[in-house]
């Protein structure tokens, strides 16, 4: 322990009579201890204040992050989506049954274009598009039975076996 004293502090010890010498030993002792102690915790302050910091940095890294990566899936999400082309076929109002082939193909096509891809929308698509006489046999057909037509399938079958003059076959096949 007296390697620690400096020279003065030393010298103070000797100047001392020889009975003080052990409890002034003893006072510096814990003295020196307590120093020790006041420093160690300060580094242990330094060190949880440091590392407050840098946990609080890692959190708001952290957050920036995800606020990034929600960014970069937003704007992969809506570039690689198609985007819809407005396109609208001509109507069909069931007086020029030559037309019908042709129609039903403009209606397939402007659809695609359209991205309608459910089979029910594309004849809700369909029936938005028919006038006169054709419009009067869908929805009578609709009223009649409101499942009449639950596919595109089956309303391209029952349009055609309404409109569809029985010599224009193969010009249907050959179009759709």
């Amino acid at each position: 322990m007296v390697q620690g004293l400096g020279d003065q502090a030393l010298a103070y010890l000797l100047s001392c009579p020889p009975e003080q010498h052990v409890p002034k030993l003893e006072q510096f002792e814990k003295f020196v201890l307590g120093q020790r102690m006041a420093a160690s915790e300060a580094r242990s302050h330094e060190v949880a204040e440091s590392t407050s910091k840098t946990h609080d940095e890692l959190l708001r890294e952290q957050d920036r992050n995800e606020a990034l990566n929600r960014t970069v899936e937003s704007l992969s999400a809506r570039s690689i989506q198609p985007r819809p082309i407005r396109m609208d076929p001509p109507k069909f109002d069931g007086t020029t049954a030559h037309t019908i082939a042709l129609w039903l193909l403009a209606l397939k096509q402007c659809g695609v274009a359209q991205l309608i891809e459910d089979d029910t929308r594309v004849v809700l698509y369909g029936m938005s598009h028919i006038r006169g006489t054709a419009s009067e046999w869908a929805y009578s057909a609709l009223m009649a039975d409101s499942k009449a037509f639950p596919s595109w399938a089956i309303f391209k079958t029952k349009i055609r076996t309404m409109y569809q003059p029985p010599n224009n076959e193969v010009l249907i096949q050959a179009l759709l």
